[in-house]
């Protein structure tokens, strides 16, 4: 399920005017699979034209989110990038095409062959997921409903199930709710991206009204925070796209609302308490993060020299050959599971304790640098960014400095993340494999530092 996260802080202008600002952003908590399958029979009406309309339908889920293709009767189309694993982003973006997929001469005379039976498809489906329940697992049919099986069919664990009927054709909802039971078969006249982004717990990514019960406030244009914010308004209900940018709402008087209302797809509402502000955001040389608490500080880990030492060496090598700090399972690659430093990576199940890590250390040292063993991780999180001022951060004994402005953010819209240095043009970082940050951070002794970006955390990142 997504969950709408809300910060408050009060900022202070370059005239000195006090402002109240809410942010408002959808984190969606869990990674996703989509199975997407088309009835390729005889009797099956789907056209070209349905296949595009499949393709915008996706586009209202978590790019992010992977994605596997099917036919009934256990067909499984080739698709050029398969192998490697591929998401509703690459659906979006027209590098998977899946008409040519479902429209290739062998596929369509095999699934002919094959008949429209649901139930070989869903077992390939859970064999091949090897009974995997930590991920919401939505299932698209684009079918006229005409299934032929001849007993109820048993859905994958956690699985959640969408029928699509096509444009053109009848629809046989009696015949679908015999095989399916009461998973929804939609029609051209229903709402079936709603009805798929509640199914898939998606409601509040992407279009939302948000009701504003009081006060006089402005909305902030940009995606990084530094953009001049929009006029003064004081309507009461606005439209915003949660999956492109998270809300800023910058109040000029003294009058804040206690809660915000959001109307999501398909009817889900939440109402949203506002945070009591009870001061401004933190100083200058602190790190700034609006999701899931209003400061995430970095961590100091004091290791031997020459441990640290390799840990950067390490991470300069994973970044060098762009893998990322964790396997597929969450295991962690640039330390041995039971160090010391893993215990600040990991939370008590095992699993990552953030969405990605900075890790911050010097580039060089000497053998009787005193200073060596000490390691800044900072976790990092989707739901929005994290913001480093110009200034000191760090413990006081052993401080670094940050000579330049710059913040990390996920960018829903791109399903990548972001680094922004100063007011320069953002850099959109690989979407997979861990990376080196190219900013200007010194130690206590004025000697350079390295940041290390660990990669998004999860299955082929």
């Amino acid at each position: 399920m997504d969950e709408l996260v809300v910060t408050a802080w009060r900022e202070t202008t370059g005239d000195r005017t006090v402002m109240t600002v809410v942010e408002v952003s959808a984190e969606v908590s869990r990674c996703g699979h989509v199975l997407v399958v088309v009835d390729l029979s005889d009797s099956s009406p789907v056209a070209n034209a349905d296949l595009s309309r499949l393709r915008r339908l996706l586009a209202s889920l978590p790019r992010g989110w992977t994605v596997a293709v099917a036919g009934l009767g256990g067909i499984a189309p080739t698709v050029p990038t398969q192998g490697a694993g591929f998401t509703v982003g690459d659906i979006v973006d027209g590098v998977v095409d899946l008409a040519a997929a479902f429209t290739a001469a062998n596929v369509v005379n095999c699934a002919r062959a094959a008949g429209s039976f649901l139930a070989p498809t869903l077992d390939s489906f859970a064999r091949a997921a090897g009974g995997a329940t930590d991920r919401a697992v939505v299932g698209v049919i684009l079918t006229d409903g005409r299934l032929v099986d001849v007993d109820p069919v048993h859905l994958p664990e956690g699985m959640r199930l969408l029928g699509l009927a096509p444009d053109a054709g009848g629809q046989d909802r009696h015949r679908w709710r015999e095989v399916v039971g009461e998973h929804e078969l939609i029609g051209s006249d229903g709402d079936p991206v709603g009805a798929l982004r509640l199914l898939a717990g998606c409601a509040f990514h992407g279009p939302c009204t948000v009701t504003i019960s009081g006060g006089t406030y402005r909305v902030q244009a940009g995606h990084d925070g530094e953009s001049a914010a929009g006029p003064v308004s004081t309507e009461r209900h606005l439209r915003w796209d949660f999956s492109l940018t998270r809300l800023r709402l910058e109040f000029t008087g003294a009058e804040v609302p206690v809660h915000l209302d959001v109307a999501g797809a398909g009817g889900a509402i939440a109402r949203v308490a506002v945070p009591q502000v009870d001061g401004e955001r933190p100083p200058r040389g602190s790190m700034e993060s609006a999701g899931h608490e209003p400061a995430v500080m970095a961590v100091e880990i004091l290791l031997a020299v020459d441990e640290a030492r390799e840990i950067l060496r390490r991470a300069g090598e994973l970044s060098a050959n762009r893998v990322g700090w964790f396997a597929d399972d969450g295991t962690p690659t640039l330390v041995a599971p039971g160090s010391a430093m893993a215990a600040h990576l990991l939370d008590a199940t095992g699993r990552p304790a953030a969405d990605a890590f900075l890790l911050i250390g010097p580039a060089e040292s000497g053998d009787g640098d005193e200073h060596a063993g000490a390691l800044l991780v900072v976790p990092v999180h989707r739901a929005a960014p994290t913001r480093f001022a110009e200034g000191v951060i760090g413990p006081a004994a052993k401080p670094l400095t940050v000579r330049q402005k710059w913040s990390l953010r996920f960018d829903n819209l791109e399903a990548r993340w972001i680094v922004t240095i100063d007011r320069s043009a953002a850099i959109q970082l690989p979407p997979r494999g861990s990376h080196a940050v190219p900013v200007d951070v010194c130690d206590c002794q004025d000697r350079r530092c390295v940041v290390f970006f660990s990669g998004p955390v999860g299955p082929s990142r």
